[in-house]
């Protein structure tokens, strides 16, 4: 495209064709947002290309021979957990066996609400969770399965034994803000964190957390929210 007139058409061909790539690496359909915009607005017209527009476009071209995922590799073991409130966030770590932690981040949360009694998390998740099925029951990833899944697997409540885990970070917010701002600003630290430690290049990490919006978020790649937007994009 150049400084012309664009269509709806071929903006979702190009859109399309570029979605299909980012699945390798869904953080980068966070991306798109102006151009979405642009195919909502003018569907039967061809109008010139905003400079957002053309931004995006940019952006997402040049993010793609970086898009690298490798289905192979192994879980770190370190398991890290943020959370915040209205006045400051903190960052805690624990070990976990192996197997344990790919059996957790193998199980998408969206996964859920394939589940009636799974839907409302909290109370699924918090003891008496009745008809819960511990994850360690689970004989292997392959059967967790979204569509063929009969229950949601929470995680055990021995893994949230408070003496296991060590507080990393904890920091006083500047200002009061939206408390999922304030959740991804832990999400934030604990990734950065993680990986400054070389031995977690190459390797898969689990990070947990309990906002529901952000998780679901940060898992989809995406948000039409736009206050969500920014914080999934960086």
């Amino acid at each position: 495209f150049g400084k012309g007139l664009v269509g709806r058409c071929a903006l979702e061909s190009l859109v399309g064709d570029f979605c299909l790539h980012f699945m390798v690496s869904r953080c980068a359909l966070s991306i798109y947002c102006e151009v979405y915009r642009h195919i909502r607005e003018h569907p039967l017209i061809q109008v010139p290309m905003s400079s957002a527009v053309g931004r995006e476009r940019r952006q997402a071209a040049s993010m793609l021979p970086l898009l690298r995922t490798d289905w192979r590799s192994d879980w770190d073991t370190t398991v890290m957990a943020y959370d915040a409130s209205s006045f400051g966030l903190g960052v805690c770590q624990t070990k976990c066996d192996p197997k344990l932690v790919e059996r957790i981040g193998s199980q998408h949360e969206s996964w859920r609400y394939h589940v009636a009694d799974a839907i409302t998390a909290r109370a699924h998740a918090l003891p008496p969770a009745a008809g819960a099925v511990p994850l360690d029951e689970c004989e292997s990833v392959e059967s967790i399965a979204p569509l063929s899944a009969r229950t949601f697997r929470e995680i055990p409540a021995d893994l949230m034994c408070p003496d296991d885990w060590l507080t990393v970070h904890m920091s006083r917010l500047r200002r009061p803000e939206f408390i999922t701002r304030s959740e991804a600003r832990g999400l934030s630290w604990s990734v950065r964190h993680q990986l400054r430690r070389a031995e977690t290049h190459g390797k898969r990490l689990l990070f947990l957390g309990d906002n529901m919006c952000l998780v679901l978020a940060i898992g989809k790649g995406r948000s039409s929210s736009p206050a969500l937007l920014p914080i999934v994009r960086e």
